[in-house]
């Protein structure tokens, strides 16, 4: 029988990191969808699903995110309290200007990350405030503009290259035709996040 080479790290080979998102005019599913993946870990080579791999979130000025179109004030959010008929609805622009702006984030994650108790273990890992100031300046954490993730059109640009001798064409710096190679053709591949 043959080891497994697959490596599965251990709790001890973890490395969890603390981020700061400043919520403030950011769009709630693409907050909640980045957010989720790095609660999860999903970002990192050693991503296991069955274990707690991600990393620490502390989210800022919550009552500041941005819901489009008219999902602000149509949008139901329900809860049943146990007692027949008990079924209750709000509005995230209840919650928004309620006492608890913090909730709406709370809840887009928490519909993003596994049900169950690793979603749980995931779920403690994210610290969402209103306002600009936390507990957790000790930690020293980095802070991420995803403001500049979602806006911003990534251009990369890879060649396709030939193995055809009669093609020979030379890029800047780099001559590929000692190899017998040509570059047929310059592609741009345009990514948005």
């Amino acid at each position: 029988m043959r080891p497994n080479k697959t490596f599965i790290p251990k709790v001890s080979d973890l490395k969890r990191s603390w981020y700061v998102i400043d919520a403030e005019g950011l769009v709630l599913g693409r907050l909640a969808a980045i957010v989720a993946n790095k609660l999860r870990g999903k970002d990192k080579v050693y991503f296991t699903p069955n274990m707690q791999c991600g990393d620490n979130i502390i989210i800022l000025n919550s009552e500041k995110v941005l819901l489009k179109g008219q999902k602000r004030y149509n949008k139901k959010y329900y809860r049943h309290t146990g007692y027949p008929g008990g079924i209750k609805s709000t509005t995230p622009e209840k919650i928004l200007t309620g006492k608890t702006p913090s909730k709406v984030i709370e809840l887009a994650v928490k519909r993003m990350v596994p049900k169950g108790p690793l979603g749980k273990k995931v779920l403690k890992q994210l610290h969402v405030f209103s306002g600009f100031n936390h507990p957790f300046e000790s930690q020293k954490p980095e802070i991420i503009d995803i403001k500049s993730l979602t806006n911003s059109l990534f251009i990369s640009s890879f060649f396709v290259i030939s193995k055809e001798p009669w093609l020979d064409t030379t890029l800047p710096g780099k001559n590929f035709s000692e190899f017998g190679f040509g570059v047929i053709s310059v592609c741009i591949n345009i990514n948005y996040i």
